[in-house]
C-alpha cells in the first residue's frame, strides 16, 4: 500500500455504517485499488432500506499530499486534498451537490478509531460515529 494511504488500512475490505435518523443510514465501504495505489469509497445512504442516495470518493497520493475525487448520484462533483496528524484526516476542498449547484466548502475531519471512525464538519453540531457494518 501507499505508505502516505495507510491511514486507511483498517477500513480497507470492510463496510461502516453510521446512522443519520431514525430511518436514514450512511454506509461507507472500502476497498485498494491496483495494489493499494488508491483507495476507493464508495457510499450508499438508504432510507427505509433503499437508496436515496450514493458517492464514490478515490483517494490517492499525488506525490505531495493525499488528494481526493468525488462523485455522486446526483451528478455532483467535487475534490481537494487531506493532511493526517497523529490518527485524524483532515480534508479541505469543495464540492457541488449537483451540476447546476454552487460550489460548497469541504472542511470534515476523520478521527481513527480502533473500532471505526468518527467524522465531524464545523456545520454538524454532532459527531457521527462509523461502526462496522458487514
Amino acid at each position: 500500500m501507499e505508505p502516505a494511504l495507510a491511514i486507511f488500512a483498517t477500513l480497507l475490505g470492510h463496510c461502516w455504517q453510521t446512522q443519520l435518523a431514525p430511518q436514514d443510514v450512511d454506509t461507507h465501504c472500502f476497498t485498494d485499488m491496483w495494489k493499494g495505489a488508491h483507495v476507493r469509497d464508495v457510499h450508499v445512504v438508504t432510507h427505509d432500506g433503499k437508496s436515496v442516495y450514493e458517492g464514490e470518493t478515490i483517494y490517492s497520493f499525488d506525490g505531495k499530499s493525499i488528494v481526493f475525487t468525488y462523485v455522486n448520484s446526483l451528478g455532483g462533483v467535487g475534490g481537494g486534498s487531506a493532511t493526517v496528524a497523529d490518527k485524524v484526516i483532515s480534508f479541505t476542498g469543495s464540492m457541488r451537490a449537483g451540476p447546476g449547484s454552487p460550489p460548497q466548502p469541504i472542511d470534515t475531519k476523520w478521527r481513527m478509531l480502533g473500532d471505526g471512525y468518527e467524522v465531524t464538519t464545523p456545520a454538524e453540531k454532532a459527531v457521527r460515529r462509523f461502526t462496522l457494518a458487514r
